[in-house]
């Protein structure tokens, strides 16, 4: 049993199948030993399997239903004997034995409750202790077309040895009874009797018993099948046998069975190679040329616009594997069609493409170059006419000093992005360069590249860039990917990207900022909230020996002490050679909020009280202004 979640599904959404096994309970052997108190020691041994015989099973050595709880007890005689419950062995059999048992006609009911992996099963058995048991078997396919006949064959023992008697055998409405002669009886039945394709029969013996033996029954379960026919014809032309290659290609037919048209089923039109000629090497035995699906009528249609099949002898056939289980597939005779070879082409028809193609080629190259000297002309005429202080930046250096270092920290991607639309998604490889956003240099990074939004631990490419600050990805299998620009002493950066991409990927401009131009903006927020003037062109040991004791701008002495550790900070984090590392960019911004808490509160205990000595007072103390 298959069953799908209930939601619905979106594309990009899994889809989830559950899928149960199939449970059936079978009684394989029943022993039973006097105990000389006129009763008996009972053997009942019971098979948990999936139901399937041996020939439709995929191994014998199926372990799917070992170590299973199977329970089990005795109904009879007005008592109910409990068996208690067993587990099952590697093959599936369970074995229970139970002393003083009376003789009695008892029924047997055995349960398997399931799991979430099988069904649960259930079955109910009747045995006879006391009088001989037996066996009744039932030897019969389990499939049979509506067009053949039913071998049925029956066996009666008790015991391992065969014995004569009387079985009842019942077939779906019908009722017989059959003599077995030394055990052993065989009938046959047509399987148009029987009922009509996709029916489900069950096939009962039953052994009523007599004095000596006891009564026993088999089941037998029954499908009925039709045979899928499929008839073909071909059109094409005024001869249907010989066809130009390229042409059109008409093929139709009907699909039907014994009971008649089937409608809605897949017809395949294939295309067999002839054995009888030379075998080529690297050619296929079979080729599909369409398909096509009956009307209400099983009447098919299947329209080849170009014939594309090598000249020679080819064989046509049509198939037809129906979708409903009960129908055997079908495929239609051969018909042999001659494939002619294509009439001869002018060489100029390939040819002109190719002149066309050149002459493009040189044209472009040919304007690629006159554009370049036009610019060039160009650029001196400027720079003929330019004033002497003028400064012309060359072309070279246009990407880097001015596309480059102008902007903000980020990610900018290139220009060529406002026609991505219009072109196909072709680019599996990302390329840029990383600049420092505050000095506009380029800068040695490494570039980690990580799977489907940067969610997984680790990077599938690790990237270092060079001290040109250029970079490239490999290339990129299709999906999304997050790439994180880090470097010693800077902020790190982080963009998403879709691959294949349009180009807009192509010289991705990232500027990262630098720890040590972070550190400085820290004193400078300092230095402004506490001089309240702009301190560009201070440096911060200025500043501190202008807020110094005995000035006219002093700090207190808790503020004094940090300023000097942030004074200190900053001269080695932005003017000595070494790296700024984040931990100094924490400590600076930890010191400059201290420092501005303790001027800030400060500030407000030097507020002077206006109110006259005698004025009244609030109930409430208000804070300061």
């Amino acid at each position: 049993m298959v069953s799908a979640l209930p939601r619905s599904a979106v594309a990009d959404d899994a889809i989830v199948l559950k899928v149960r096994g199939k449970s059936q309970l079978r009684l394989r052997e029943v022993n039973r030993r006097p105990d000389g108190k006129s009763t008996f020691h009972l053997t009942l041994s019971l098979q948990l399997s999936d139901g399937l015989s041996a020939s439709e099973s995929e191994s014998s050595e199926d372990r799917a239903f070992a170590d299973r709880l199977v329970s089990v007890e005795l109904r009879g005689g007005g008592e109910t004997i409990y068996f208690g419950d067993r587990r099952t062995g590697d093959d599936g059999v369970v074995t229970f034995e139970h002393d003083g048992v009376p003789p009695e006609t008892y029924t047997v009911l055995a349960a398997f409750r399931g799991d979430e992996l099988r069904d649960a099963a259930r079955g109910v058995f009747a045995i006879d202790v006391g009088r001989q048991p037996t066996q009744v078997r039932i030897l019969a396919p389990p499939r049979l077309g509506l067009s053949d006949e039913l071998p049925l064959r029956l066996a009666l023992s008790s015991e391992g040895a065969p014995i004569t008697g009387l079985v009842t055998l019942s077939l779906g409405p019908r009722r017989e009874q059959i003599t077995l002669s030394q055990g052993y009886g065989e009938r046959r039945f047509a399987a148009r009797g029987l009922g009509k394709s996709g029916d489900r029969l069950t096939l009962l013996a039953e052994f009523a018993g007599d004095r000596l033996f006891g009564k026993s029954e088999a089941r037998h379960e029954l499908l009925l099948q039709s045979q899928a026919v499929v008839t073909l014809q071909i059109l094409a032309g005024s001869s249907a046998h010989e066809i130009p290659q390229g042409n059109r290609l008409t093929a139709f037919g009907m699909v039907r069975d014994e009971e008649g048209p089937l409608p809605g089923e897949l017809v395949e039109l294939e295309a067999l190679g002839d054995e009888s000629g030379p075998v080529v090497e690297g050619s296929t035995a079979k080729r599909n040329l369409g398909h096509a699906q009956t009307d209400t009528q099983g009447r098919f249609e299947i329209i080849v616009p170009k014939l594309r099949l090598p000249a020679g002898a080819t064989l046509l056939s049509a198939q037809v594997i129906p979708r409903r289980g009960h129908i055997l597939p079908g495929r239609s005779p051969e018909l042999a069609v001659q494939v002619l070879p294509p009439e001869p082409i002018s060489v100029l028809y390939f040819l002109l493409p190719l002149l066309v193609t050149g002459a493009l080629l040189l044209g472009y190259a040919l304007g690629k170059r006159l554009w370049v000297w036009l610019r060039e002309l160009r650029q001196a005429f400027r720079l003929r006419h330019a004033q002497p202080e003028a400064v012309l930046v060359p072309e070279s250096a246009s990407h880097s000093s001015i596309e480059l270092r102008l902007g903000e920290p980020g990610v900018r991607l290139t220009q060529q992005r406002r026609l991505s639309s219009l072109r196909r998604a072709v680019e599996f490889a990302i390329d840029g360069h990383v600049v420092d956003a505050t000095f506009g240099v380029p800068v040695a990074s490494t570039i980690a590249v990580f799977a489907d939004g940067g969610e997984g631990t680790e990077p599938q490419h690790t990237i270092t860039v060079g001290p040109s600050g250029a970079f490239t990805t490999p290339h990129l299998p299709t999906g999304r990917y997050q790439l994180r620009i880090s470097a010693p002493g800077y902020l790190s950066q982080q963009f998403l990207a879709t691959v294949p991409h349009r180009g807009e990927f192509r010289q991705v401009a990232v500027r990262i900022e630098p720890l040590r131009a972070r550190l400085l903006a820290e004193w400078r927020r300092v230095a402004e909230r506490i001089l309240g003037e702009a301190v560009v062109t201070q440096t911060p040991r200025e500043l501190f020996e202008r807020l110094a004791p005995g000035k006219p701008q002093a700090l207190a002495v808790p503020s004094q002490q940090k300023l000097a550790a942030l004074t200190d900070l900053v001269e080695k984090a932005y003017y000595s050679p070494r790296i700024c590392t984040p931990e100094m960019l924490l400590s600076a911004a930890q010191l400059a909020d201290a420092i501005l808490t303790i001027e800030k509160s400060a500030s407000s205990a030097k507020v002077a009280d206006l109110r006259a000595p005698g004025a009244p007072r609030p109930l409430v103390q208000q804070p300061p202004t």
